[in-house]
C-alpha cells in the first residue's frame, strides 16, 4: 500500500514541478515582452492556446 502511495505521490510532485516550470517559463516570456515591447507572434499563439494546452494537461495526469 505504501509503495502505491509513495508513486502517486511522486506522480503528483512531478505534475507541479511541470506546471511551475511552464508558469515560470511563461511569465518570463511575458515580462521580457512587455520590457522590450516587442511580442513574437509564436508568442501570442502560445498564449491564446495556454488554457486549452493547462486543460489538456489537467486531463492527462486525470485530476478530477
Amino acid at each position: 500500500m505504501f509503495s502505491n502511495l509513495d508513486l502517486v505521490l511522486t506522480e503528483i510532485s512531478q505534475c507541479y514541478i511541470e506546471l511551475d516550470k511552464f508558469c515560470t517559463e511563461e511569465i518570463s516570456r511575458t515580462v521580457e515582452a512587455l520590457n522590450t515591447r516587442r511580442i513574437h507572434p509564436s508568442d501570442l499563439e502560445r498564449w491564446a492556446n495556454t488554457h486549452t494546452n493547462l486543460k489538456q494537461t489537467v486531463e492527462f495526469w486525470k485530476v478530477y
